[in-house]
């Protein structure tokens, strides 16, 4: 369950790590070292020990008391845990980013490198655009038709995307279980920034171990 605070809204259901969702004119970090990244619309997952800014589009850690961040404004920002290994993750997921699997490739490198189950992993997917606001065009629609055809919509002459959907299956076919949906839709919702609707900054989301 998401609950409202002063500088967005705090997922309060797994204990153990703070979920963070940040919402317009607020940057919740403020005064505090984290992690975060140069977004490049990839599938680069990066494991981190320290604060610090590198490349990449994900960020995973086991270190208590370090916030990972990424900011997006209709992208979303998707969180992973593990509480039985007490290994936390985030990742930016744009079209080309699903398209890459970037979840997929969060799952392996939590599995890898802190033998993670993929099924002992939990995701909450944050604020982004919703399918019945996300409109593409042709050229990306076919893409997501080769890869994800159920994620895809062709209505009235537009097209339409559904990125949330994209992700859960690549989560699913990496074995994960439990993918909580979002909640917001970037585009509808304004308390959120949106690049659709010509805002330039963006919400600021993160996940930190306790």
């Amino acid at each position: 369950m998401w609950e409202r605070k002063e500088y967005g809204y705090e997922w309060k259901k797994w204990e153990g790590c703070k979920i963070v969702q940040g919402v317009r004119h607020i940057f919740p970090l403020k005064g505090r070292e984290y992690a975060e990244l140069y977004q490049i619309h990839s599938s680069l997952v990066r494991v981190v020990d320290k604060p610090v800014k590198v490349v990449g589009d994900g960020l995973v850690t086991s270190v208590p008391g370090l916030p990972l961040v990424v900011k997006t404004a209709d992208c979303y920002p998707v969180f992973l845990y593990d509480s039985d290994k007490r290994i936390c993750g985030i990742y930016h997921a744009g079209w080309r980013g699903t398209l890459l699997e970037i979840g997929r490739e969060a799952v392996r490198v939590m599995k890898e490198v802190f033998d993670c189950l993929p099924s002992s992993i939990w995701v909450l997917l944050g604020a982004g655009i919703g399918k019945e606001s996300y409109t593409v065009g042709k050229e990306v629609y076919e893409l997501f038709l080769k890869k994800f055809p159920e994620a895809v919509e062709e209505r009235n002459g537009r097209y339409y995307v559904d990125l949330y959907l994209a992700n859960r299956i690549s989560l699913e076919k990496e074995g994960v279980k439990e993918i909580i949906p979002p909640r917001w839709d970037t585009f509808i919702h304004e308390e959120f920034y949106s690049k659709r609707r010509g805002d330039t900054e963006r919400n600021v989301a993160w996940i930190e171990l306790w």
